[in-house]
């Protein structure tokens, strides 16, 4: 009986570690796939060549992001690189959505500009 016993509580605390283990799973390391940017908005004022970016940042999955670096790119009439730059964000948590803004200087006009969202270069 006490052998059926110590059996039985064998595999109730392996049932509770394989439990345990599954819920840190889902809250492992994320997709680059499950980040996107909603709310993407931009003004551009010509008089001190600046472009203000803004926008949100949606983790649509379960996984975190110690670091995610979103890259602006402002383009002109014809597809041309008008200046770049990047923000990075960091602590990026299941399901959240996180605001950013970001100032470009413009070497030219611009009429569009293109977010890549992916993980930061290391030096």
């Amino acid at each position: 009986m006490a052998r059926k016993s110590a059996r039985n509580l064998a595999l109730a605390a392996l049932a509770v570690v394989l439990v345990l283990g599954a819920g840190c799973a889902r809250g492992g390391r994320g997709e680059i796939t499950d980040l996107f940017v909603s709310n993407q908005r931009y003004v551009i004022d010509d008089t001190r060549e600046v472009v203000h970016v803004f926008g949100r940042l949606d983790n649509g999955g379960g996984g975190r992001f110690r670091q995610v670096e979103i890259q602006i790119t402002l383009l002109s009439k014809t597809g041309g690189s008008r200046g770049e730059n990047s923000v990075i964000l960091q602590g990026i948590r299941p399901r959240e959505q996180r605001l950013f803004a970001v100032d470009i200087t413009s070497h030219g006009r611009v009429s569009d500009v293109a977010l890549k969202i992916r993980e930061p270069r290391t030096p």
